[in-house]
């Protein structure tokens, strides 16, 4: 069984199948966020 770091809040993108199109944006948006600083980060590293 391998550790993984739990992060304080849930993984955005697990969204409830209740959630309403409001919230399914918003956790669509993390995400775009997410991926969005990821990419920051390998540039910036790529680039040092």
């Amino acid at each position: 069984m391998s550790e993984q770091p739990q992060s304080e809040t849930t993984t955005p993108w697990v969204v409830d199948a209740e959630a309403s199109a409001e919230d399914k944006a918003v956790a669509h948006a993390r995400v775009e966020a997410f991926m969005a600083r990821q990419r920051e980060r390998e540039r910036t590293a790529s680039a040092a």
